[in-house]
């Protein structure tokens, strides 16, 4: 049996789904995924400097992460209400899909997609975020990753239009 939070996919050669020593195309390789959610909601909340009502704010999220061989995939959506800003400035959707590719141990090669809408009440405000990026870690808790992204967001503001590309490196401790 596969373990707990996998689903069974077949190479598509097999006969069966059983596992025998005499059929070895008919072996079943697990998907590897995990789903979930997330929420928030804060009620008569107060600014933290002063006892001032700043109103309700309320989240929600839901993810899902994906492994098919040596590709992991990401989505995410989140969104939010935040009353405690002008009339209905807070409404916010924001979302994430990314594909990351295992080269090797320590090569990772990201794809994403961004999405952003900062105020669900106003049309055409959205802003989007493609990137590519490769990660090396030589070594543990050393990363340096590089890459190129491409930003598209309202055409009146030109800083939502960038073409950049960057170099990173990544400390953990």
């Amino acid at each position: 049996m596969p373990p707990a939070g996998s689903a069974l996919r077949t190479s598509g050669i097999g006969r069966s789904a059983s596992i025998d020593e005499e059929d070895a195309t008919s072996i079943v390789n697990p998907i590897n995924f995990a789903i979930g959610a997330s929420s928030s909601w804060l009620r008569n909340h107060f600014m933290a400097t002063r006892n001032i009502p700043a109103g309700n704010k309320n989240a929600g999220g839901l993810f899902g992460g994906l492994r098919t061989g040596p590709i992991s995939w990401l989505g995410q959506v989140d969104i939010t209400d935040d009353k405690s800003l002008p009339v209905q400035s807070g409404r916010q959707l924001a979302t994430l899909l990314e594909a990351n590719w295992r080269i090797a141990q320590g090569h990772n090669l990201k794809l994403t997609h961004e999405y952003l809408d900062p105020n669900r009440s106003v049309s055409n405000n959205g802003q989007t975020r493609y990137s590519i990026v490769y990660e090396l870690t030589p070594i543990q808790y050393v990363q340096i990753r590089t890459g190129f992204r491409y930003s598209d967001g309202i055409p009146q503001s030109p800083p939502q239009h960038l073409k950049i590309g960057f170099v990173e490196l990544h400390g953990f401790f």
